[in-house]
Parts: structure tokens; sequence; C-alpha cells
């Protein structure tokens, strides 16, 4: 979901991915904060949290996927390349992995004084390796804060011998 990464390898398969490696390391120009515990790349598609997540979700970019931890919601802050100072852009795109709900993923774009731009979803994946995307633009810079909505959970580890009651 994010630009290609290669220098996030020392972050590879923790929950401490710094919110800024894409703005001061990557010189991209964007911030990301998850609303939970953490952010995480992990190359082996979020197997070590849950063995299942390994054949459930799929890489656009070999072999790092990047997720929010303790949430399903990633903030992304535009900001000047570099620095801390906040800036618009016109567009933002996202690739998401394992998209099977209709309406449980999507973007929202807000302007620079917190009013919605709109909510777009994410189409359900083709097939067990689909793909989804979302791609927004407009024609000036109008975009402050994109809320990235990644399905209805993150990923997290199996529970096990969970009581149900009725």
């Amino acid at each position: 979901m994010l630009p290609d990464a290669a220098g996030a390898k020392p972050f590879n398969n923790r929950n401490d991915f710094p919110a800024t490696f894409f703005n001061v390391n990557m010189k991209s120009g964007i911030v990301f904060t998850p609303n939970g515990t953490g952010f995480r790349n992990d190359s082996l598609l979020f197997a070590k949290i849950n063995s299942t997540h390994g054949e459930e979700f799929e890489a656009f970019s070999q072999p790092v996927n990047f997720s929010a931890i303790g949430s399903n919601i990633i903030n992304a802050l535009p900001q000047v390349t570099g620095e801390p100072t906040p800036a618009t852009i016109t567009g933002f795109g996202v690739v998401f992995s394992g998209v099977d709900r209709e309406k449980k993923t999507s973007l929202e774009l807000f302007d620079e004084f917190g009013n919605s731009l709109g909510v777009y979803y994410a189409p359900v994946r083709s097939d067990a390796n689909g793909l989804s995307v979302i791609g927004v633009q407009d024609d000036a810079a109008v975009v402050a804060r994109v809320k990235v909505i990644c399905g209805d959970g993150s990923p997290r580890p199996r529970e096990r011998n969970r009581q149900w009651s009725i």
C-alpha cells in the first residue's frame, strides 16, 4: 500500500515502523500515523502474527505489506518533502490485499479545514490472489489528510480457547 521501501528492511516484521519514514528517509512527502499500537511492514504477509494470514494476503510490492497494528485505520498526512511542514496534494492511491467484503475498505479524503472530500470504497478482490485499488485525484491540491480504513480489523494473533456465549 505504500511506495517501494527497500530501505525499510531493518524494520521488517516489527510493530515499530517509523511514521515519518516515507517523508524523512524516502523523501516522499507523506507521514503515516496508525490509530492503533503500531505500524508494521511485514515481509512474511503477517504469518508471524497469525499463521493463517500468510495464506490470506498477497504482496503488491514483494515482499512487503504494511498495516496498522491494533487498529484498522491509518492516517496519511502530506508534508513538504523532508520537512515537518503540512502540505496539500491533488490525490492519493492505495493497493489493498485481502479485500473480501464490500464497503469495509476505503479512503476518506479531507481538506485543510477537516472537511470530508468524500469516501471511496475498494472493490472486492476478484479471486484469492486479487488486489484491490483505489485512486482519487482532483485538479487542485486540496487534500490535507487521508483516512485509510483497512477492512474491519488489523492483523492479529489467532484466538485460542475462545468461549462464545449466546
